[in-house]
Parts: C-alpha cells; structure tokens; sequence
C-alpha cells in the first residue's frame, strides 16, 4: 500500500485544518474526511506522514498524545494502526513514531489484559481451572504478539499492492534494489547490499578485506549515505589515514612519516575541507571488545541523529561472543547469526569480514576462494545472504611489494541474486581497489 500521497487539497486546506483532524476522536465508520477507498485507520497514518512531509515537523508531545487518545478509543482498529504507522518509517525517519508506536502498544496491551482479566473473573464460578488458563494464555499471546515488533505479516493478496509499488520505483529509478558498492559487476549481479542483509567479505590474512570495506565506506559516503564503522582490530586514527588516503589518492606511509609533497599537501586539504561540509557522516567506532549488544545499542544511539544506511564491522573474525562456549567455531556462528539478527531488527545492510584458512591462501590450485576455506567456524557462512571472496592472482608479486596487484573476486554464496565472477586492480599503497574497466589510479 502506497501511502506516499499528495494532499487532496479540498481535505485539508492548512496546517491548523489538519491538526484539527487529528485532535478529533475518530469515527472509525465513517470515511467522509479521506479519499473514497481510505480506511479510517489508514488515514489517520497518512495524517501524521503528510504533516511531517509538508510542514517537516513532528507532532508535538501533547497533539501525539491526543492522537494516541483518539485511536485508543476503538482498540480494534489498533492492529491495522500500527502496521500503518510501521510502513510510515520508509516516508519518515523511524525515531520520530518511537512514541506512537511505543504508547500505542503499552495502551492497547493494558486493554487486552484489562479485558483478559474481567474474562477470567467473569468466568471463576462457571469454568474449569483449563478454560480459565486458557483464557489467560490467549490475552498473553495477543500481547506478545504486539510487542514483538520484528514480525512482519500479512495477506498475500494485501500486499500486492504495496510490492508492485516498490517494483514501479525501483523500474523507473526511483529506489535501487541495495547500496551500490562501486564494483559493477557485484552491484548488476546481486543487487547491491541490502536492507536487513549479513554480507562477507573473505580472503586471506593481508589480502585486502579492511581495505575492500574501506573502498564501499567512501564510495557511499561521497553518494551522501551515512555510514557507522565498527572497528575492532584497528584504532581510529589508523581507520582515518587509510580513508584519507584513499579519498586524496595519496600513499598511506607518507602520512605516517609526515612527509607529504606540496601537491598531495593541497590534495589534503582540500580532501579535509570537502569531508567538513558535507551533512552525512562517516562516524567511526574504535571498540575491540564489541559483540553484537554493543553494536545494537551505539547504532539505536546514532541513528536517533541520523539515519544510518550501512553498518560496516571490521571484522567479525575477532568480535566478542556475547556468552563464550569455549568452542570457537560455535561461537563464531552465534557472532553471525547476532549480527544477521541485527541486520534484520534494524532492516539495515550489515557488511564484514572474514578470513580463510592459511592452507587454503597457500592453494595456488584454486584461482577462488569456497566456502570451506573460511577459518574456524563453518556455521558463519550459513548465516550470510552474499559471500565475497577476494584472492592475489600472483602473491609472490604482493610480498615483493608491487605497487598494484591483480585480484579476483567471486561471490561463492549469493541468496538473492547470480553469482559472478570479476577482476580486482588494487594499490594497497593508497588503500584503492577497482574493477579494471575503471581501474585509474
């Protein structure tokens, strides 16, 4: 269901004619205030969207309230309300129906347990302790039911329309399938990265996985999208010389030697001068104890500021299990399905790293990395939507420090799209990575 609509402008003539809308209690019978075909549940939704969109602001707490009032007034018309109100966070940033959505919720499960109870009591001298239990139990589920805000349902046949309305905008360039990460040949061929997915980049130690996750990082950030970067293995101060150099194509051991020519100088700083006024953000987090806990809690912080499209964990190799086992292929896997979880929870694209075994580096056999190569823990990659796998064609030619080195990179799991297959041009001197067709260094 679309609800990104225009105001019908006989309906609501301005801003005090649609706040008077919502003080009213609603008469949900009745659909003379609304375009012809609008539930009343539904047009409450597309109130607060509308208002939000045409005057950018948030209903205030007291006109919130008195709009939770209203529709808490007919609790059967609370189920199809916040299914509205959730299809409402693609038209409006998610944190600002936290109160709705929340209260609504607390309200209508205090109705149901109020009721569930006046039930029971009614039923004490006439009805067995089973049906009495029974009766308790089914006030309960309903309440789980509300409050587990992770499920997503609905009627086949009811949702049709909200889905050939993606399809349209995705046809006619409105919306892409996911984040486009700057290889051609894996944005075409799997779609991008996208929302609520877990995707892996795996390759051998010093094969180029920090510096692949930095290459996406800054293709995004200059296409204005924000981006939260969990680093575990490497300080803050070493995530942003390598991001600089990459951005100013400048080498990364010149700025740690501080010996910069006047050229990559001025190339500096006007790399620094652009980054300071741009509104998104690349917002860097230097923790080496993080498990899947504290990246839910600092992105829940984050994106109450700012929307965040992409959260990137370097890597999930190394990040704390939230209980140890003792069994570290175990624990691996309840790292990534955590981290798949939190990917779908916040239906955001989540992309890390992996590596693979050092036997399987030393294979100069097999051109591509599999599946069974990835080091410690075969249940990590059950867990991931896309693999991608990036190998040295030649690593003698690496270890003698070549400028650039050829790769190849192939996506050995891919849920939802094709695999493929292409060429990696990589000067890991300046922390760049390209497909050859735009390999310019």
């Amino acid at each position: 269901m679309d609800l990104n609509l225009e105001f019908t402008s006989h309906i609501f003539k301005n801003k005090e004619d649609l706040l008077s809308i919502l003080s009213k209690p609603f008469d949900f019978n009745c659909i003379d205030f609304v375009t012809p075909g609008f539930s009343a549940s539904r047009s409450a939704c597309y109130c607060i969207i509308n208002f939000y969109k045409t005057y950018n602001e948030l209903l205030t707490l007291s006109q919130a309230e008195t709009f939770v009032t209203n529709i808490c007034s007919n609790p059967e018309q609370i189920v199809p309300i916040l299914q509205y109100l959730k299809q409402a966070n693609d038209y409006v940033p998610t944190t600002n129906f936290t109160f709705l959505l929340d209260t609504i919720r607390k309200e209508y499960s205090l109705y149901i347990i109020k009721n569930s109870l006046l039930d029971v009591t009614n039923s004490l001298d006439s009805a067995d302790l089973d049906s009495i239990v029974s009766k308790m139990q089914k006030g309960l589920n309903k309440v789980n039911s509300l409050e587990n805000t992770e499920v997503v349902e609905g009627d086949l046949a009811l949702s049709l329309d909200e889905f050939y309305d993606k399809y349209k905008k995705v046809q006619q360039g409105e919306m892409s399938v996911g984040l486009q990460t700057g290889f051609p040949t894996f944005d075409k061929s799997t779609g991008g990265l996208k929302a609520g997915e877990l995707d892996i980049v795996i390759a051998g130690s010093n094969e180029g996985k920090s510096v692949f996750l930095i290459n996406v990082a800054k293709h995004l950030y200059l296409q204005g999208k924000n981006i939260l970067y969990f680093s575990i293995e490497l300080p803050k101060d070493q995530i942003i010389r390598r991001f600089i150099s990459l951005a100013a194509n400048i080498n990364i051991d010149r700025f740690r030697d501080g010996i910069l020519t006047p050229d990559e100088n001025t190339r500096f700083i006007n790399t620094m001068q652009e980054f300071k006024q741009r509104e998104n953000i690349f917002y860097i987090v230097d923790n080496p104890t993080c498990n899947a806990d504290t990246i839910a809690a600092k992105y829940e912080e984050i994106s109450a500021k700012h929307k965040i499209d992409l959260i990137l964990i370097d890597y999930l190799g190394i990040m704390r299990p939230k209980k140890s086992t003792g069994q570290k292929w175990e624990e691996l896997g309840n790292i990534a399905l955590d981290v798949r979880h939190l990917a779908r929870t916040f239906k955001i694209p989540v992309l890390t790293a992996m590596q693979v075994k050092s036997e399987a580096v030393k294979n100069s056999k097999n051109p591509v990395y599999n599946m069974t190569d990835i080091a410690n823990s075969f249940m990590v990659i059950h867990h991931a939507d896309t693999v991608l796998a990036l190998k040295l064609k030649d690593p003698v030619s690496a270890m003698q420090g070549l400028s650039i080195v050829e790769m190849t990179a192939s996506t050995p799991k891919v849920r939802d799209g094709q695999k493929c297959q292409f060429d990696i041009t990589a000067m890991f001197a300046n922390m760049c990575m390209k497909e050859p067709v735009n390999a310019t260094f």
